[in-house]
C-alpha cells in the first residue's frame, strides 16, 4: 500500500515538474520573440 502511495507521489511531481518545465520554455520563445 505505502509503494503505491509512493508511485502515484512521484507521478504528480514528474507531471509538476514536465509541466513548469515547458511553461518556462514557452515563456523563453515569447520573450526571444518580443527581443526580434
Amino acid at each position: 500500500m505505502v509503494f503505491r502511495e509512493t508511485v502515484r507521489i512521484l507521478k504528480i511531481g514528474i507531471e509538476l515538474s514536465f509541466n513548469i518545465k515547458r511553461r518556462f520554455h514557452a515563456n523563453k520563445i515569447r520573450t526571444i520573440k518580443k527581443i526580434r
